[in-house]
């Protein structure tokens, strides 16, 4: 589908809870502010961010790929400069694509082609994004955006994207139990000497003298170290340190 704009929405829920939800809907369904489902859209050409919303909405309440299209454009004025296209929990899909969008412009349902080798934007790439929605999935579980990453303009958009995805990994992941190790005394020695000489651009530093041991002054300088250096979510006062902070900190500073 040739594009001049890509917008992508989806909502994934684990297959566990959503075994678990009622296949009618609930008598107070229209007053729920939030509905997940499994789905997805993809408006292009001349985008319309509507069909996003409107389309998930529509197969949430059970509505097929082929069917929940044809409601959300039935009464757009500008439907021969849209592309669509739409997946359904049951893996159904559709497309459809103006007659006054760019050649070559159609869809393709079906097969096993996929990505660029199934016809893009024959300007070549230049967007991506990753959205995945999971239940207090966000930042210290205040939402439910577990990912949400976009490139919105660079030459190689899939290879900017994994390395944004790395460090979302690094910065808003928790600590898994396998990568956390104790503050030895050998760690403490490491670690001590960035403490004592960062931030680099304040008179006043995390360690105002050095303590040989992660005693009660050391983890709370790590502390803030970390919360400085946005590492937030793997913030330890439990006397060990994640595996994948302390790679990181050691890798940024290789003279240390």
């Amino acid at each position: 589908m040739a594009c001049r704009s890509l917008l992508l929405s989806a909502r994934l829920v684990p297959a566990a809870l959503a075994a678990q939800q009622p296949i009618v809907p609930p008598v107070h369904f229209q007053k729920l502010a939030h509905i997940y489902s499994i789905g997805a859209v993809a408006t292009q050409s001349l985008a319309n961010t509507a069909y996003g919303e409107r389309g998930l909405d529509l197969v949430a309440r059970g509505a097929s790929a082929a069917q929940a299209p044809r409601e959300v454009m039935a009464t757009d004025t500008m439907l021969q400069d849209r592309q669509i296209g739409m997946v359904d929990a049951k893996g159904n899909a559709a497309s459809f694509s103006g007659t006054r969008t760019f050649d070559w412009s159609g869809g393709r349902v079906g097969g096993t082609v996929g990505g660029r080798a199934g016809g893009g934007d024959k300007r070549g790439m230049q967007s991506a994004a990753l959205l995945v929605v999971r239940k207090h999935g966000g930042y210290l579980g205040a939402n439910d955006r577990f990912i949400d990453i976009r490139v919105y303009d660079a030459p190689d958009p899939i290879a900017e994207l994994e390395r944004l995805l790395a460090l979302h990994r690094l910065h808003f992941f928790p600590s898994a139990p396998g990568d956390l190790t104790p503050l030895s005394p050998e760690l403490v020695k490491r670690l001590e000497p960035i403490l004592l000489a960062e931030p680099a651009s304040q008179p006043e530093k995390w360690l105002k003298r050095p303590q040989g041991s992660a005693n009660r002054a050391f983890p709370e300088a790590l502390r803030d170290f970390m919360y400085w250096e946005n590492y937030d979510v793997r913030v330890r006062m439990d006397g060990t340190i994640d595996r994948v902070v302390l790679q990181d900190i050691l890798a940024k500073r290789p003279g240390r």
